[in-house]
């Protein structure tokens, strides 16, 4: 059909082309009083205030979907847009600016309503389409509603997409001359680089002020294809800080943010734990604000498969927080309704959900030690290796939980084995029902000796909150202070970040959050 539309000379080859004639046609694109064209209603942002909608009648609707269709087939992507395209999305425009040592995020103002009319119907008048004004005018009055691209047409993603080639080709360009990587989803332009601070390129991000803006020509090529920057939404990021790019963070892989696993997390516990008519119906009152044509209730199962499916799409099949969520909604659904697929489980995951299961408590103390020497072994191998369990020092006196040599001949446990005095990691296991305090700290360290080695990790289950979390890591800190040795904490949500991360790397894992925890002793 794409060679039929690009043959188009006339109005009423148009018309037939919709399957209309010419009276018809217009009648809908004219003579219908525009309120009666589109619907408009507000629906809330998520970084506050709300974005108004305009939503095509039935009939319009069509139409845009049929040419929709006609202008996707021939729009050929450049390889730094990623939205409102097929095979590519959030997920791997995110994937581009993975593990760089900054982002720069731009956002353009009042993307949609800017692109106006006179716009619109310049595109159907250059290449490749070249039809008569008449026949622009047309296609322009069927994609515009107040002057400019309505958000919630079916034709404005594609119709944005086209308006912005010339710019997409010059800021690939620059990007290119300053040694940056640029990308675009829809009016979300990001610039990330491999470079220190001081060499960021100034015709990108000005730093001079005390806030990041954006650079001389990167201004001038927004300015010049008619788009404006806003300014609120500027944000230039470091490796310290978070790095985001279209709501997905980028500082070693792409990743969904915590809160929104917490969030699934905490729908699936009011289903589990009140039922599915109490977790719905307090959905919708509470927390769901978002605009419904049909007036009727969201469907609770259905908002939370969704959630669950986008988790899946970044982190992929075998994460071990997907399969978990996705095994338990699973459960819930039962037979009623469609399951969600899951990976079957590796070692590693395996390990994991038993360590999550396992109850707290000396009973089960043993049981806990050897599921934590396996996780230890899986995830810090080949840099640990040859575990021990329940060695004898001090002349049989005291007892470790777990031994692993340092093998490590690159990486951060070889860095601590040259600068901290690590042949060996020594490892307390503690299955308490309650917090870790200072005596599990100082029988860890007292665990320590020149032969042994002066760096351990005490394995918790849970610090009982965020602020005991971190008062124990700061005692910690104390007591890397003092000269006692250096102990890295962890507990049952830190063993799952690091499976996380061996999965997605495997032997290549960095150990960032070992890194992390570690630098906090020492510095």
């Amino acid at each position: 059909m794409t060679q039929r539309f690009i043959e188009i000379q006339s109005t009423d080859e148009l018309a037939a082309f919709f399957g209309l004639d010419y009276k018809r046609l217009a009648a809908a694109l004219y003579r219908t009083d525009a309120s009666h064209r589109y619907h408009e209603f507000r629906i809330p942002k998520r970084s506050g205030g709300a974005r108004t909608i305009h939503a095509p009648n039935r009939r319009i609707k069509a139409l845009q979907r049929r040419l929709a269709g006609e202008l996707d087939a021939l729009y050929v992507p450049p390889p730094c847009v990623y939205g409102f395209v097929n095979g590519r999305g959030i997920r791997k425009n995110a994937d581009v600016h993975a593990g760089r040592t900054f982002v720069f995020n731009v956002d353009l103002k009042e993307f949609f309503p800017s692109i106006h009319f006179g716009r619109v119907r310049g595109v159907f008048e250059k290449a490749p389409f070249h039809f008569t004004r008449e026949v622009a005018t047309v296609l322009a009055q069927l994609c515009c509603h107040q002057n400019g691209l309505p958000q919630g047409a079916p034709t404005s993603p594609v119709i944005s997409n086209w308006i912005c080639r010339g710019m997409d080709r010059e800021l690939m360009a620059l990007a290119k001359s300053s040694l940056a990587t640029y990308t675009r989803y829809a009016d979300d332009l990001t610039f990330s680089f491999t470079c220190s601070y001081r060499r960021l390129p100034g015709a990108l991000v000005d730093v001079r002020g005390r806030k990041a803006e954006t650079g001389d020509a990167l201004q001038k090529i927004i300015e010049n294809h008619r788009f404006k920057v806003n300014t609120d939404k500027v944000r230039l990021a470091g490796k310290s800080t978070r790095m985001e790019v279209t709501g997905l963070t980028v500082n070693e892989f792409p990743n969904v943010q915590r809160k929104y696993v917490r969030q699934v997390r905490s729908m699936l516990y009011a289903w589990r734990e009140h039922g599915l008519p109490d977790a719905e119906r307090e959905f919708n009152e509470k927390y769901d604000r978002g605009h419904r044509p049909s007036g009727r209730p969201k469907s609770f199962t259905a908002v939370v498969a969704g959630k669950l499916a986008y988790l899946l799409d970044v982190r992929g099949a075998e994460n071990p927080t997907y399969n978990r969520l996705a095994a338990e909604y699973n459960r819930l659904v039962g037979e009623q309704g469609d399951h969600l697929p899951l990976a079957p489980p590796g070692p590693l995951e395996r390990d994991l959900m038993g360590l999550q299961a396992m109850r707290k408590g000396k009973a089960h103390a043993k049981q806990y030690e050897n599921i934590v020497e396996s996780l230890l072994t899986q995830l810090l191998s080949p840099s640990l290796e040859n575990p021990q369990n329940q060695v004898r020092i001090n002349g049989g006196r005291k007892i470790v939980d777990i031994t692993l040599d340092n093998h490590a001949t690159s990486g951060f446990f070889h860095y601590i084995a040259l600068n901290y005095n690590a042949p060996h990691i020594i490892v307390e296991c503690k299955n308490y029902s309650g917090d870790p305090a200072n005596p599990e700290l100082d029988q860890l360290v007292g665990r320590f000796a020149q032969n042994r080695g002066r760096v351990g990790i005490l394995v918790c289950r849970s610090f009982g909150s965020a602020a005991k979390k971190k008062r124990f890591l700061e005692r910690c800190r104390d007591t890397a202070n003092a000269g006692n040795g250096f102990v890295i904490a962890l507990d049952d949500t830190d063993m799952a970040l690091l499976v996380e991360e061996r999965l997605r790397y495997g032997e290549k894992q960095s150990y960032r959050l070992l890194m992390e925890r570690f630098k906090a002793l020492v510095m």
